[in-house]
């Protein structure tokens, strides 16, 4: 399933533009949006633990207790696994179908324990908040750090941007103008301001190069983060985002 699939499949479930990019900004760093992800350190690839999955090799109780996270949302809790596992067979579906990740996801979260995080998707809240609150009250990963939330704020407004552009708002982002459509994102250097200056900025911290506030404004601190990246990424190092550098930093 594309990205565009995937948004549209969130949309027609009614969920706002801001609530899917939101949830798909947490489902590229979880999984690259590939629904036959497997932990990385599970010793199968993605294809081998799936096809051992859905022939049987590996068993329900071993699938569900192995610890391993799987499939778009990186399931691990043996409760979670175990749901997606017999959606699927009921279906006589492969665990990684994507349609029936997708509706166990939904599913979930309609259950009492994600309330929050489903009243947080469906109100006015601020693209970073939702995306903030799916990470850690659905997703749930060991690393909750603020660069790690950071990192998928950054994803989920290029999301927004690439599939809703000028149609959003969102001041709660910290932004004082509307959102415009800057994706694929501009050419960036310092002085410019916009959605896609704040998606730099919450990919640079994530990656541990930006120290500053996650404002959509480039200033001085985010050229010398960029020109850092640049470096260590063997790029050309001129402190402007172009196309080779935005490839360098949204590689999941």
């Amino acid at each position: 399933m594309s990205k565009r699939e995937i948004w549209n499949y969130w949309r027609q479930l009614g969920y706002s533009e801001k609530a899917t990019a939101a949830i798909m900004g947490n489902i590229g760093p979880e999984s690259a949006f590939q629904s036959n992800n497997v932990e990385d350190r599970c010793p199968l690839s993605d294809a081998e633990y799936t096809a051992a999955v859905d022939n049987g090799t590996i068993s329900r109780q071993q699938f569900c207790f192995d610890g391993y996270g799987y499939g778009y949302y990186q399931h691990t809790f043996h409760e979670r696994k175990a749901g997606l596992f017999d959606l699927a067979k009921a279906r006589g579906r492969s665990v990684s179908d994507s349609d029936t990740q997708h509706d166990w996801a939904n599913t979930e979260l309609h259950q009492a324990e994600y309330s929050a995080v489903l009243r947080t998707l469906q109100s006015d809240a601020s693209l970073a908040e939702m995306t903030r609150v799916f990470m850690c009250q659905f997703e749930r990963p060991g690393d909750q750090s603020q660069a790690a939330i950071n990192y998928r704020i950054g994803v989920a407004t290029a999301i927004l941007q690439e599939f809703a552009g000028s149609s959003v708002q969102d001041p709660g982002a910290g932004l004082t103008s509307p959102a415009e459509k800057y994706w694929p994102p501009r050419m960036l250097d310092q002085s410019m301001t916009g959605p896609d200056v704040f998606a730099l900025q919450g990919i640079l911290c994530a990656r541990g190069y930006y120290k500053g506030d996650i404002s959509g404004r480039f200033g001085a601190g985010l050229d010398a983060a960029l020109r850092d990246f640049q470096r260590a990424a063997g790029l050309s190092v001129d402190g402007v985002a172009g196309p080779l550098t935005w490839a360098a930093l949204c590689r999941l």
